[in-house]
């Protein structure tokens, strides 16, 4: 069974001997934008965020109210409520 992740490689090899690059270099490009949307993620902003050939993710009021509640509850028991 051929797997995503196996499909990645693939292309990051193209990509590498296309554009006379080493594997890691490609690599990290190729997944920037997946570290960048992480980031954001465990930033806890909630901004949305736009990916090129993906779509614009954002947290559903759901997702963001049970988020927001549970960083105040961390913050309260840490004994820090200004953070939040």
């Amino acid at each position: 069974m051929i797997t995503l992740i196996d499909h990645r490689e693939e292309i990051v090899k193209k990509l590498a001997l296309k554009y006379n690059m080493t594997h890691k270099q490609v690599e990290e490009i190729v997944m920037y934008q997946y570290k960048f949307m992480l980031n954001t993620m465990q930033s806890g902003s909630f901004k949305p965020i736009m990916l090129t050939h993906i779509g614009k993710w954002y947290p559903s009021k759901k997702r963001k109210q049970y988020w927001e509640s549970k960083l105040k509850l961390d913050a309260e028991n840490k004994g820090d409520i200004s953070g939040v």
